[in-house]
């Protein structure tokens, strides 16, 4: 009995070392003891890596901190003590949805947002004889409404209605509250940018606008617990596999936007590499790291992280649910204040990167041709005529 208590008193003297080591000032020192503490699959090691992901000097071992929490994590351990949270992470999954309906309204859809920022929401209300009746809002994040109509069909129709609208954009059916949101959220964009709303929308919008909270927070953490991706850096890592999602296809940053860095792009590519100089490959590294930079601006990075949340809800409520994960962490790490440089975040970076490439080819294809292919852009903001 005495020799398990000198053993336990040991192991958690190792472990107070330890954690001092990594909270300290010599980085390669912590690096080491992080690496440590995570091959000890004990409670008291994953509190350690706790406290040294929040409060370690070096942005390179909170990660490496978050990696080693994540490990002994799938490994099966579990912490003794429960983190204080971060006041802005404290909303996590919901699974009690009994809150999630809205007034007069049955049934709602929300597509995923295209590369122009449009989506659709549609919220359903019952009509006489058990019909349907369905309100379409096209919504766009820099514009607010951009187009709404209703229309009546029976409750089979609903589906294929849906499917033709949003001309191959993923669609999820979601909670009626999720929806309306989104219609009121982008009410107000319209608002603030001082766009006259379409005469349809004060007869078709849904009730009781004063219900919804100053500033609702993205659906996308009524299901995901925005600690988990947080926490999990393999996520974030993986992020730039998102653009050959299906949900990402139509995702392009425009060419106006990024023209300086692609004539760059395009005479370092021409250019005869000279010895002693950088290599074609780190000057490329060099232009993408800048355009990137330039690129996410704090604005747009709020703007992308938004969209990143909305796929993430809509990806999550189809059944992808790890490629949600994936988005949602790619927003968290997108938020200005999160300490990711744009350039340093796999997603951003190969997001600006993918851009480049496609206008650069276009580019080059115009001048052998005469013709630009472009790429299907616009396709929830087109979709409206004759539909409604």
């Amino acid at each position: 009995m005495g020799e398990e208590i000198d053993t336990k008193r040991e192991a958690a003297l190792k472990e107070a070392v330890l954690k001092d080591t990594a909270l300290g000032e010599d980085q390669s020192a912590a690096l080491g003891a992080i690496k440590e503490l995570g091959s000890i699959k004990d409670p008291s090691a994953l509190d350690a890596l706790l406290e040294i992901s929040e409060r370690a000097r070096s942005k390179v071992v909170r990660k490496e901190a978050r990696k080693a929490i994540w490990r002994l994590k799938r490994a099966g351990v579990r912490a003794t003590k429960t983190a204080e949270p971060d006041p802005r992470d404290t909303h996590s999954r919901s699974e009690d949805v009994s809150g999630m309906g809205w007034k007069g309204i049955d049934t709602a859809y929300l597509s995923v947002v295209d590369g122009d920022g449009y989506r659709l929401a549609v919220t359903c209300t019952p009509a006489a004889f058990g019909a349907v009746r369905a309100q379409v809002f096209v919504l766009g994040d820099t514009e607010g409404i951009h187009a709404c109509g209703e229309r009546s069909m029976s409750k089979g129709e609903i589906g294929d209605f849906i499917s033709r609208i949003a001309r191959g954009q993923i669609v999820a059916e979601v909670w009626p509250k999720a929806a309306v949101f989104e219609v009121f959220r982008h009410e107000e964009i319209s608002r603030s940018l001082g766009h006259s709303l379409p005469m349809e929308y004060f007869t078709i919008k849904p009730p009781d606008k004063d219900l919804m909270p100053e500033h609702p927070e993205p659906p996308a953490y009524w299901v995901m617990d925005r600690r988990e991706v947080k926490w999990n850096p393999l996520l974030l890592d993986g992020s730039a596999s998102l653009l050959g999602e299906e949900a990402f296809r139509s995702w392009l940053i425009p060419e106006a936007d990024l023209a300086p860095y692609i004539d760059d792009l395009e005479s370092s590519e021409d250019t005869v590499i000279v010895v002693g100089l950088k290599s074609k490959e780190e000057r490329r590294a060099g232009i993408i790291s800048r355009a990137t930079s330039s690129f996410f601006d704090p604005e747009r990075r709020r703007l992308y992280k938004r969209r990143l949340e909305e796929q993430a809800f809509v990806l999550f409520m189809t059944g992808r649910k790890d490629v949600a994960k994936t988005a949602l962490a790619a927003a968290v790490a997108l938020d200005p204040e999160s300490g990711t440089a744009p350039e340093k975040h796999p997603f951003a970076s190969a997001f600006v990167e993918m851009s480049m490439e496609f206008h650069l080819r276009e580019r080059r294809q115009s001048r052998v041709s005469g013709v630009k292919t472009g790429v299907e852009r616009g396709r929830i903001k087109a979709v409206y005529g004759g539909i409604v």
